[in-house]
């Protein structure tokens, strides 16, 4: 079973949301309310291209934003620079010494403001003058959360065991059973590899046979009957189900490069 897993500071447990899509959260703070509308509607239909549901928040100065955090744990924060009052740095420096892990995605129409920003260690520097890159950084946003902040999660013998998806390398079919191989061990368990390809729909999981479900970034080369995994390993590819594992891989090939 597929979960979101977040860490829980204060009890230092981890808790886990059931993740059949995947949800998210964005904030976007800018003085410039014009802006705001026009790069939230940008991100929305960027978002309408991925099985996902992203709430969307809005605010206005960085005081309103460091009030929201006191509710609300974001994904990815888009922070203006240069607001009146409190500057996005300077927001920056407060949201570093608090819980979580939201990324933060600068935005300024201040372009020699890039090499500043580094200091505070932002995922990406969007440009007010040249939007274009937002499904850029919105793919790439995607990418880091699949990878960073969700789990499988299965069974065995009455033991549950959660591995992030980061680590699970791919899935083989034995009759009724599944292998797990991941980058340290692999785990066999009762299961139907047709429905955890269901499951993993979303992530960058390719199928190129009906016995195996393959991660895509341990892909090292396709060729017309199977694949090269990075460890050396070799997995058949179907006739059928060649240009769909392209597609997959094109897809998280994208998403790791600009």
């Amino acid at each position: 079973m597929l979960f979101l897993v977040l860490c829980d500071i204060i009890k230092n447990n981890l808790v886990y949301y059931n993740a059949g899509t995947i949800d998210m959260n964005f904030i976007f703070c800018d003085d410039d309310t014009a802006f705001l509308d026009t790069i939230t509607d940008l991100t929305r239909n960027e978002l309408r291209r991925y099985p996902i549901e992203v709430q969307i928040i809005t605010c206005s100065s960085g005081e309103q934003l460091l009030s929201q955090m006191e509710n609300t744990e974001p994904d990815a924060i888009f922070l203006d620079i240069d607001m009146p009052e409190m500057t996005g740095f300077h927001v920056a420096e407060k949201l570093e010494k608090m819980p979580g892990s939201s990324i933060i995605i600068f935005v300024s129409s201040k372009d020699h403001l890039v090499f500043e920003s580094f200091s505070y260690h932002p995922f990406w520097f969007l440009r007010k003058s040249d939007l274009s890159q937002l499904s850029i950084v919105v793919e790439k946003i995607l990418a880091y959360v699949r990878n960073t902040k969700y789990i499988f999660d299965f069974e065995i013998h009455k033991q549950h065991i959660s591995i992030f998806l980061k680590d699970i390398r791919y899935f083989e079919n034995h009759n009724h059973y599944v292998t797990v191989h991941t980058t340290s061990k692999s785990y066999k368990y009762k299961a139907s590899i047709g429905e955890i390809s269901k499951e993993l729909s979303a992530f960058y999981f390719a199928r190129p046979h009906v016995g195996f479900l393959v991660n895509c970034q341990y892909i090292a080369i396709i060729s017309q009957s199977e694949l090269k995994l990075l460890s050396g390993e070799t997995i058949p590819i179907a006739r059928n189900r060649l240009k769909d594992v392209q597609k997959k891989f094109i897809e998280y090939t994208r998403s790791v490069h600009v």
